[in-house]
């Protein structure tokens, strides 16, 4: 599970790392006043890989509001 927060509408790409390369599992937008939350459909729905090109996962979060600069969170979870 991932949730995102941010005070402006932004866009969130959450991604999986192996050997440096960045791969899109889901991209969703937010609006400001509340968090994104995606969920798995199952345990093993995104998994990094393994082995030594498994580096994990990244939040790309894009400021869509271009008046105001923000800070954006983001919280991960999983199960092991």
């Amino acid at each position: 599970m991932a949730i995102v927060a941010g005070s402006v509408p932004f866009k969130v790409k959450l991604q999986t790392l192996a050997n440096g390369v960045a791969t899109t599992f889901a991209v969703m937008f937010g609006d400001g006043s509340s968090n994104v939350i995606w969920r798995t459909a199952h345990k093993n729905y995104v998994v990094s890989g393994s082995g030594a090109g498994a580096d994990g996962f990244r939040a790309s979060v894009t400021n869509l509001d271009p008046a105001d600069a923000a800070d954006f969170y983001v919280a991960w979870s999983y199960e092991d």
